[in-house]
């Protein structure tokens, strides 16, 4: 072994997570979705995006509208899913900076605060996402000794379920149960199978468009 793999083999092992990965391509879509939009009517409170089809005409294709409501709400509707995030106070500005700082992204923060908006327990605001089961694994096999006897039948037995995977959000009280009598914690779990949702994704990009649309009018 030479020096060079000893050095590498005692870097700390990271993996870039699979939630990362589809955050930042479910960001990365939802941007694309807004880029060409353009402000068509706006008030103190309020402003409508539009973006332009191919004939020069106004498109309804994720057209949106977003209001700064008096107690604290900041909400959404269109072509897209509605959302609703609370609760903020300030100007409609101020409101689509707290959504969406040019300087920093934290979806997590936006789920929450959609779930409160929508009151709706994180059932709008989130989604099943079977991709993450392969992260979930790793995490549920992290520090357990495959040569000590106890931890390697429990390994052979969370692999065991991992062989039948749910494939819809229906399956999951099945894949939990099966995951408990393989001596896993259901409550250290909470939602590693779960991504912030496409509406929210949608809402940040139209919210980070318009603020930057209202920055070009205010420097112009």
């Amino acid at each position: 072994m030479t020096d060079a793999t000893i050095q590498d083999a005692e870097k700390p092992k990271t993996r870039r997570s699979m939630r990362d990965r589809i955050s930042e391509e479910l960001a990365e879509r939802a941007m694309k979705a807004y880029e060409k939009h353009k402000i068509v009517s706006r008030t103190d409170t309020s402003i409508v995006l539009r973006k332009r089809a191919p004939d020069g005409k106004w498109s309804w294709e994720y057209q949106v509208e977003i209001v700064a409501g008096q107690l604290g709400f900041l909400m959404l509707t269109g072509d897209a899913d509605t959302v609703v995030f609370a609760r903020q106070n300030g100007t409609l500005r101020q409101r689509l900076s707290w959504i969406a700082p040019e300087t920093s992204r934290s979806f997590g923060y936006l789920r929450e605060k959609a779930s409160i908006g929508l009151d709706d327990g994180t059932k709008l605001a989130l989604s099943f996402e079977p991709a993450l089961l392969d992260d979930l694994l790793d995490d549920l096999l992290d520090g357990l000794d495959p040569e000590g006897e106890r931890d390697a039948k429990r390994i052979e037995e969370i692999k065991e379920v991992f062989e039948s995977p749910p494939g819809v959000e229906s399956d999951l009280y099945d894949f939990y149960d099966r995951l408990s009598d393989a001596g896993v914690d259901i409550c250290d779990i909470g939602d590693a199978l779960h991504m912030v949702s496409t509406r929210v994704f949608y809402a940040w990009a139209a919210c980070r468009r318009a603020g930057q649309l209202l920055d070009a009018l205010d420097e112009g």
